[in-house]
């Protein structure tokens, strides 16, 4: 498993201007919402790193085929998503 909290450290780096992320977000709830565990996870690790940008004003880039599934729909309050 990623250690999130070691990821979201990142966000505080003062050499860090944003974080992109592209990929897969929300795959697991996007197509196989049935594995509740990896949906869990994935929607877990959506939140730290929604609550990094919050906490630091470090900006968040997330390009993901899943813009409407649960993980990407909760982080985009505070994220810019492009889908």
């Amino acid at each position: 498993m990623v250690d999130l909290d070691r990821h979201a450290a990142l966000f505080a780096d003062p050499e860090v201007d944003a974080v992109v992320v592209v990929g897969q977000l929300g795959y697991w709830a996007g197509r196989f919402p049935e594995f509740d565990g990896l949906v869990a996870q994935e929607v877990a690790g959506a939140g730290v790193l929604a609550e990094a940008v919050r906490e630091t004003g470090t900006p968040l880039v997330v390009a993901t085929v899943y813009a409407g599934a649960a993980p990407a729909r909760d982080i985009s309050p505070a994220v810019r998503m492009a889908a």
